[in-house]
């Protein structure tokens, strides 16, 4: 699991309930091999489809 998960998912559903369209990320570090979140905007739509078949992305 990553070390900063829940507080980039709670980041992540905040600014979903925005409407703002972000990539959740995993990636692991180089020197403490450790998994850390991340979001990162996303290029293109801006905010999220309105009839998302998946419950936690529909609106």
């Amino acid at each position: 699991m990553a070390v900063n998960a829940a507080d980039v998912v709670a980041e992540y559903r905040t600014r979903l309930a925005g409407r703002v369209n972000q990539l959740f990320a995993l990636r692991r570090g180089v020197i403490d091999n450790r998994w850390k979140a991340e979001l990162r905007p996303v290029k293109g739509a801006r905010t999220p489809f309105e009839h998302s078949p998946c419950t936690v992305h529909r609106i």
